[in-house]
């Protein structure tokens, strides 16, 4: 056995050395957990409004709930005029770049509670064209 293993095995073998690793992992281990719940579901508007974490996923379950159950023709309908009022033209920015926006209160109010209903619509229509 090399004098590198050696030394390696003999400071694993202390007690206080195996304290410290478990504390590394445990610290590792909360700072990786607490990111991903932070950051899930993390939405930022140009104003530096910034909403995230456990309020936003509460905030995602109330628009959750507005939709919830069977998709239907009226459901779908009712989306589609949502979106149309945020593209009304009193509704839209046009950026520098020249590009069209809805502007951050509209995409708020009308966009974000639909992005993932319309997202699931788009992936079930896939499905059935398959």
């Amino acid at each position: 056995m090399s004098l590198t293993l050696w030394e390696l095995k003999k400071l694993i073998a202390r007690r206080s050395a195996k304290i410290a690793i478990c504390f590394a992992l445990a610290v590792s281990l909360a700072s990786v957990l607490l990111t991903g719940i932070y950051s899930l579901g993390s939405i930022s508007d140009t104003g530096g409004a910034n909403f995230d974490g456990v309020e936003n996923i509460v905030r995602e379950y109330a628009w959750a709930d507005e939709w919830k159950g069977e998709l239907t023709g009226e459901k779908q309908a009712a989306a589609k005029r949502q979106l149309d009022m945020a593209y009304l033209p009193e509704n839209k920015v046009v950026a520098q770049d020249g590009n069209v926006y809805a502007s951050d209160a509209v995409y708020y109010k009308y966009i974000a509670p639909l992005e993932k209903y319309i997202c699931n619509i788009a992936r079930i229509s896939k499905r059935k064209r398959r």
